[in-house]
């Protein structure tokens, strides 16, 4: 069947290369607990306390006493965090802390689910040192992992195109946008919120997943990969091609022939004549591999 991929389905997957991970604690967080682990989950990756501590600020999260959390209240909860296997410090900065990845993206869920996330985005870029609205041709914002939560907000909030577009081109002058990209949606998949980002940028990072997976072999974008071939084999998909000649790739370099070939099927130009070819060499049949990219490459032209 065409959607046997890695033996499961996408959201097992997605639950597999986390296996170690609880999803969500067994028993549930006091108040000051969850407060500090929703803004660490808005935060997405690894942040210092004072940087932390600023967010619970301004994002108005009080302890369950209403007063303000200190640092001392962090380092406390954070403990109590990681006794519960919740959350993990970078392997090489020690006092940076993240949400593990089951429990942050649960977390997510829930905050883009009932929060305003234009509040959360002006939030963000004043925590960068960034006056909400103001607009500039470079990126502004000087930190990476600021830059990864807010390029992570504007995508699953429900950005549209032209904006995306935008912080896309001053991003990339100054950061590796691919690598922005991997940490801000690509790892640590979550279909569920993965569906709401345009669909012109949503099938783009799911092409960008699947080649990446082609070219790198990262394990991370195995489930966004499953996710992806799994609605390219929907009846009445709407998919655009160049995710069925991206899916295709990837198979054959996988060694699923059969598989790549019936995504191709009805498919007559010359990229998908040039994977057929690549179907014939795999197999050994040299001469009508030949053919058939001498016959891909004059479409192309």
């Amino acid at each position: 069947p065409l959607l046997r991929f890695n033996t499961c389905p996408p959201h097992v997957m997605t639950t597999d290369l986390f296996a170690n991970t609880p999803a969500s604690p067994s028993d549930p967080l006091g108040h000051d607990e969850l407060e500090i682990a929703r803004a660490m989950a808005i935060l997405w990756s690894y942040r210092p306390r004072t940087v932390l501590h600023n967010a619970l600020r301004l994002l108005d999260h009080k302890r369950g006493d209403g007063r303000a959390f200190t640092v001392e209240n962090i380092k406390e909860v954070q403990k109590s965090l990681r006794e519960r296997e919740l959350l993990e410090e970078h392997p090489a900065r020690q006092g940076y802390y993240r949400l593990t990845a089951a429990y942050r993206n649960d977390l997510y869920r829930d905050i883009l689910a009932t929060a305003d996330w234009r509040a959360l985005e002006r939030v963000l870029y004043e925590l960068s040192g960034v006056r909400p609205g103001t607009h500039s041709f470079y990126w502004q914002v000087y930190d990476r992992e600021a830059t990864v939560a807010i390029v992570r907000l504007n995508l699953l909030g429900g950005a549209s195109v032209e904006p995306l577009n935008a912080m896309k081109a001053r991003i990339e002058q100054s950061m590796g946008w691919g690598g922005i990209l991997k940490e801000a949606v690509l790892e640590d998949f979550d279909p569920e919120t993965f569906v709401r980002i345009a669909p012109e940028w949503r099938w783009r990072l799911a092409l960008d997943a699947v080649t990446g997976l082609s070219l790198d072999w990262n394990a991370h974008l195995l489930p966004i990969a499953g996710w992806t071939l799994a609605q390219a084999a929907r009846k009445n998909s709407d998919a655009p091609h160049y995710i069925y000649l991206g899916l295709a790739e990837m198979l054959l370099h996988r060694g699923q022939r059969e598989l790549a070939l019936v995504l191709l099927e009805g498919f007559q130009d010359g990229a998908s004549g040039a994977l057929r070819a690549f179907a014939l060499a795999q197999e050994g049949r040299w001469s009508e591999a030949q053919t058939a990219f001498e016959a891909a490459i004059k479409l192309r032209q």
